[in-house]
């Protein structure tokens, strides 16, 4: 067999059919069936189309195997257009459903559905058809492809490019950029084979970036496999619980024993006619049933599912209201308030984001002590209203802040550890994110990220 770029190719794109069935098959396997799963899932079927269908036209066409059931070279090529035509309205649905803009996009999703199958199904009906087939093997049908889909392509990448610019964290923000690179890189070769068509002197390098795209990716995927796998992430949650079990035990244990200990003395001083002390045990037993109580009332907020009942409302005039409430004696700590930007309403739940509100203050103070300093800035980051809290305590350590939203884990000396977690279930449930940190001037950086109400955020 001669060795040629063009077999090179050829091979290629088989190795592109094996990584893409590959990939699907780990996704399929290791994977929620949400609506991100299954749309990259279809990218890597339409992938696996394109690709083996342009292997099969240099196979069929240099007798790689005998030609008894293999199809012929133009068969193949029109089987191989559909499946990039279809590989453009996936990966654009795909775009829209990692940055949960399905919604939002779903009049384009439509469109570029409606015009990819248009060109898809045509592509095969030019076996049947002559004039079909002088339209698709012509320039029109490669012309409609650039209008039709090139520009769902810009719009995806530029999607993709704001979502990394206003990620909050460091994390979050390598998540995206290796999603736009892998992206990035199968759209670009996978152009150079468009080019071609249109006689553009560019080797054809969409193969390749069948190959090294979907790579990336899953070396992203890999990196981040906490936050990707199902099943990563099943097995924390039930780590999480087994410590909500133990942290419960723990809690109640320590006024159990209590209880246990003021009975047994309470009963010996009533024995002994001793009325006063009996009466001081008594007290520390009703004390242990509140603390019991409360321990209880903490788990159940921790655990009972969140009802939000929304109202538009500007997130600056709910936190001025919530310092005011919370009666914060002027000794106690500095409290410095700043809005930037003109802030749109947040449609939220006014009383379960002033909890959230409270209890990042308390923990302040509880930080800072009587000299502390809390500074409070809300600040517009379209499409979200950011509130950071930063005081000047000691922060966290670096095994401090690896933990300090699980349950029941706390710094202080008193104290279950359910608050922060309560407050990022709370942000959580209004679709916001919930970020703690070390600020590089020292001491503890807090912030709430809440969305825009959707016709605030336009004006």
């Amino acid at each position: 067999m001669h060795w040629n770029f063009e077999a090179v190719n050829a091979f290629l794109a088989l190795l592109a059919v094996a990584v893409n069935f590959t990939f699907a098959a780990m996704v399929i396997l290791r994977s929620s069936r949400s609506r991100v799963y299954n749309t990259f899932t279809l990218v890597c079927v339409s992938l696996i189309v394109w690709n083996f269908g342009d292997f099969m036209v240099y196979a069929s066409g240099h007798d790689l195997w005998p030609k008894a059931g293999m199809g012929s070279p133009t068969a193949w090529k029109y089987y191989s257009s559909s499946g990039s035509t279809m590989a453009v309205a996936f990966l654009f649905h795909f775009i829209c459903a990692i940055g949960k803009n399905i919604e939002k996009n779903t009049g384009w999703i439509l469109t570029v559905y409606i015009g990819a199958l248009f060109l898809a199904v045509s592509s095969p009906l030019a076996l049947y058809s002559e004039r079909i087939a002088v339209f698709v093997d012509g320039y029109s049908w490669n012309i409609l492809f650039v209008i039709f889909l090139v520009p769902f392509v810009i719009a995806g990448l530029t999607i993709l490019v704001r979502h990394m610019i206003q990620a909050p964290t460091r994390e979050e923000r390598s998540r995206w950029w290796f999603t736009l690179v892998a992206i990035l890189i199968t759209v670009v070769t996978g152009l150079t084979d468009l080019l071609q068509k249109f006689q553009v002197p560019i080797p054809p390098l969409g193969h390749l970036g069948s190959v090294v795209g979907p790579s990336f990716l899953a070396f992203g995927v890999f990196k981040h496999r906490d936050f990707f796998d199902v099943l990563t992430r099943t097995r924390r949650k039930l780590e999480a619980i087994n410590e909500i079990a133990a942290g419960i035990a723990h809690e109640i244990r320590n006024p159990l024993t209590a209880i246990k200990g003021a009975v047994r003395l309470q009963e010996l001083k009533t024995r002994d006619g001793n009325w006063e002390e009996a009466h001081r045990y008594q007290g520390i037993i009703i004390d242990e049933i509140n603390r019991l109580d409360g321990i209880l009332a903490g788990f159940m907020d921790f655990t009972k599912p969140i009802h939000l009942e929304k109202t538009k409302i500007h997130v600056g005039d709910l936190l001025r209201r919530t310092l005011e409430m919370a009666s914060l004696e002027p000794d106690m700590i500095q409290l410095n308030v700043t809005e930037t930007g003109n802030i749109p309403e947040c449609e939220i739940d006014p009383s379960l984001m002033r909890q959230v509100f409270i209890n990042i203050i308390q923990n302040s103070l509880d930080a800072c002590g009587s000299s502390g300093q809390l500074n409070i800035a809300v600040e517009w980051t379209p499409p979200r209203a950011r509130i950071v809290f930063t005081d000047n305590g000691p922060g966290f350590n670096s095994q401090e802040l690896g933990r300090v939203m699980e349950p029941f884990f706390t710094t202080k000396k008193s104290g279950m550890g359910l608050g922060l977690a309560i407050c990022r279930r709370i942000v959580s449930a209004h679709g916001g994110k919930f970020e703690i940190g070390n600020d590089l001037q020292g001491g503890a950086i807090v912030a709430v990220s809440l969305e825009a109400a959707p016709h605030t955020a336009d004006q």
